[in-house]
């Protein structure tokens, strides 16, 4: 007969407050109670710490850092230099000992002062001690001319011609320095085509030789560099493509999602695919007689020239935006017989 171990109440029955031993005599109660109590000690201490050096920061809009400007331009570094200049940043606590710098900016585009302008000087600053590591310290400007990236500067002009950022310089990448995406070579800077409201198109084919069996490609940047904020969609479905001289629209599905593209802003790398839902629309010319059909994109082999029309949309005018296309770069391409 099995015997089965004894499951009565009274057998495993445990008064309360009774605890197992660990190794070294320690109830596991004890244990855990005395860790937890180190924990919040720790977190107390951490906590207290990180309050001290706490500091009040202004908030910045896009509105003030504009109204307080003297410059507001979009460029990109091409030299830095130290100065013989030593100084402590304002408002932050301890003391933050920095040295003045200097860096030259080829201006892009001028969206606030002189228009004229093609270069401007920036005074900020750095570290004394680059290695000195601290808690809620300051966010200084730096720059790598080698990168090739742009900026959207707010900037107050000094007694000596540099200019300076608008929020101070104890912080000026939170909101006077501010980095825009992408980094683009010279060549490619040449590439863009004509602003339009400030807003300008760049195309770059996927390769420039297709065979006839093949769909081309190209990939598409649309970037905002003036003063409105506009609407847009990252997708080709609502562009217009022009194909040597001849315009065509997409009459395939427009299931889309709106993008907001204010000043500043960059979108990379939308799909533009040459397929047959892009159609030419024919002179409508006797109103008496029902429209032409539209003519379906189909390239011969031969050399072409692409360019497309990315939509844009005020949306200030009412009851409906009104669309506005910023036509790309021409990007010529050759369809080779299979």
């Amino acid at each position: 007969m099995r015997s089965w171990p004894n499951r009565s109440p009274s057998a495993n029955r445990r008064h309360v407050g009774q605890s197992e031993r660990v190794p070294g005599g320690v109830h596991a109660t004890q244990h855990t109670c005395t860790l937890m109590k180190q924990i919040i000690t720790a977190l107390t201490i951490l906590t207290v710490a990180l309050l001290a050096q706490a500091r009040e920061m202004r908030s910045w809009t896009y509105q003030e850092l504009y109204d307080q400007a003297d410059l507001v331009v979009i460029a990109k570094p091409i030299s830095t230099q130290d100065a013989t200049e030593k100084a402590v940043l304002p408002n932050i606590s301890p003391n933050v000992h920095v040295v003045g710098l200097s860096t030259q900016f080829d201006i892009s585009v001028v969206m606030k002062g002189d228009k004229h302008l093609k270069r401007c000087v920036l005074h900020h600053f750095r570290l004394t001690n680059p290695k000195e590591i601290m808690i809620n310290g300051p966010m200084l400007a730096s720059f790598d001319p080698e990168q090739h990236t742009r900026f959207l500067l707010f900037l107050h002009r000094e007694a000596d011609g540099r200019y300076s950022p608008v929020s101070g310089q104890t912080d000026p990448t939170l909101f006077s320095v501010q980095k825009l995406e992408g980094a683009v070579s010279g060549a490619d800077e040449e590439a863009w085509g004509e602003p339009v409201e400030g807003v300008s198109v760049r195309m770059r084919a996927d390769k420039t030789r297709w065979a006839t069996n093949e769909t081309p490609t190209f990939k598409l940047d649309v970037r905002n560099q003036g003063q409105r904020e506009f609407g847009t969609t990252q997708s080709q479905k609502t562009g217009r493509l022009d194909v040597d001289g001849v315009w065509y629209d997409w009459t395939g599905d427009l299931d889309l999602k709106g993008s907001w593209l204010p000043p500043g802003r960059e979108y990379h790398d939308i799909q533009v695919s040459l397929g047959s839902d892009w159609k030419a629309t024919q002179e409508w010319r006797d109103k008496t007689q029902a429209p032409p059909s539209q003519i379906p994109l189909k390239l011969l082999p031969s050399k072409h020239m692409i360019r497309f029309a990315a939509q844009i949309q005020d949306t200030t005018v009412k009851p409906k935006p009104q669309s506005i296309y910023v036509p790309s770069n021409p990007v010529e391409i050759e369809i080779k017989l299979k």
